[in-house]
């Protein structure tokens, strides 16, 4: 039915907003401990996103796409593969709006930060639909 298709797509959606927040705070827990530690700025934005990468694979593949990748049948690498390659591939794209807006439209670097994350967000959600845990029929 068209209900419980759009019910199973709400609560992917939900899911994995639910992961994002999660992934947030613990990203920025990483990166704001290891700073205060002592660690710059760069290395602990580079380990708060790989630790994210980590705990963003892992729910998601677990919770947010489960029963997608059940039908799937894929191997766990393989799924490993199609998550960073999707992940560089919605970063690209988050880079490019943030760029495009500050040097094309002049926007603030942080209002250009908000457009470039939702940019994010829409790209990677898409691609681990379709791409990542796409279950094959």
């Amino acid at each position: 039915m068209a209900s419980d298709s759009l019910r199973q797509n709400l609560i992917q959606v939900s899911r994995f907003s639910a992961v994002g927040v999660v992934n947030t705070l613990v990203g920025l827990a990483i990166i704001w401990g290891s700073m205060y530690l002592g660690l710059g700025y760069v290395k602990a934005n580079i380990l708060g996103y790989a630790v994210g990468l980590i705990v963003s694979f892992t729910l998601n593949s677990r919770w947010t796409f489960s029963q997608r990748a059940k039908e799937g049948g894929s191997t766990s690498a393989t799924y490993a593969l199609r998550f960073l390659i999707a992940f560089l591939i919605a970063w690209g794209a988050n880079y490019m709006v943030l760029i495009f807006g500050v040097r094309s439209f002049n926007l603030s670097q942080y209002i250009a930060q908000l457009g470039a994350m939702a940019t994010y967000t829409v790209v990677f959600f898409l691609l681990c639909r379709a791409f990542v845990f796409s279950a094959k029929k």
